[in-house]
């Protein structure tokens, strides 16, 4: 009973603190404040690398929030943008969470792969079975091994799923309590630079390539000219590290502490290019039927209604 009571304590203390940030921004009326959730490296890092920072007509308050962190604090209306993963955007609605898609860019998903120790037994999808794999739980990454075990007909339970963190992830393949590993991102780039790991399938064939950026429908509607100037500024910031990569892999590297060739090589690998939000309904219905299949979505959504296409109109470059 102790228990319960300190956690229902502390998820009302964690809402307390989002709404008391939310008033905060508040105070002044006749200033527009933007409320990002952002990661490491992320769209502040380039917005200011590019030169695309907001000088006037509204503020930009950055919060450095984990994905569960972020719906939480735009439940709260303690932010007002996010970047989110496509599980995380389908649960959230799924929960009544009023968000849409306002922006979207594409990107190879070289990065997102099943690797392998140098040394494994392991040579194809088709090796898995029997074997274990570990993956993070709705990660982009997950929807990649559920895809290759299809395409490669191993019957339903053949892989042996390990759901833990990226961290724990690569602890557990290079002691090799793991026979695979579906990661993403500098995580993969580590493992083929700094261990020789190989690569069993990547992301670039298989996995829809989209980043997404979500907003709530009650900023979308008050702060609708400073969210459109903040979508403009992104979509020219990323234009412009696809011809500065290395400008920016510094920027990252300097934020995040990712070695360089590291930053680099995921940077030219990931090269964002933006991208129509109406192009998502597709893939993320596809990423939906997949997850829900495999029970990692309980509760689907209609996508065309997650999408804010008004963002793709022509003054809104």
């Amino acid at each position: 009973m102790r228990i319960k009571l300190g956690i229902i304590f502390m998820k009302t203390f964690v809402v307390a603190v989002f709404l008391a940030l939310a008033a905060c921004s508040a105070e002044n009326p006749r200033e527009t404040y933007l409320s990002v959730s952002d990661g490491k490296g992320g769209a502040r890092t380039l917005l200011r690398v590019a030169g695309e920072e907001p000088a006037r007509g509204y503020e930009i308050k950055w919060r450095e929030l984990k994905s569960r962190e972020a719906l939480d604090a735009l439940y709260a209306g303690a932010v007002d943008i996010a970047g989110v993963g496509d599980t995380a955007l389908i649960n959230g609605r799924a929960r009544g969470l009023p968000i849409k898609v306002i922006t979207a860019w594409r990107i190879t998903n070289e990065n997102t792969a099943i690797v392998t120790r140098a040394d494994s037994p392991v040579h194809a999808v088709g090796d898995l079975g029997g074997r274990k794999v570990c993956v993070t739980r709705g990660a982009m990454e997950h929807f990649l091994l559920l895809k290759a075990v299809e395409a490669a007909k191993l019957p339903q339970g053949a892989v042996d799923t390990a759901y833990l963190t990226p961290s724990d992830c690569r602890v557990a393949l290079d002691s090799g309590a793991v026979a695979a590993w579906a990661s993403a991102g500098s995580y993969t780039i580590s493992e083929l630079l700094r261990n020789k790991a190989r690569i069993l399938i990547s992301g670039d064939s298989v996995v829809p390539g989209f980043g997404i950026i979500v907003a709530t429908e009650k900023s979308i509607k008050e702060k609708r000219p400073a969210i459109e100037d903040f979508v403009a500024r992104l979509r020219r910031a990323r234009l412009w590290a696809l011809d500065h990569p290395e400008a920016y892999a510094e920027a990252i590297a300097a934020e995040t502490g990712t070695p360089y060739d590291i930053a680099l090589l995921q940077v030219k690998r990931d090269s964002a290019e933006p991208v129509p939000v109406a192009g998502l309904e597709g893939p993320m219905r596809e990423i939906q039927r997949v997850f829900v299949d495999a029970g990692v979505i309980n509760t689907p959504i209609e996508v065309r209604a997650a999408l804010d296409i008004s963002f793709d109109r022509p003054n809104n470059p």
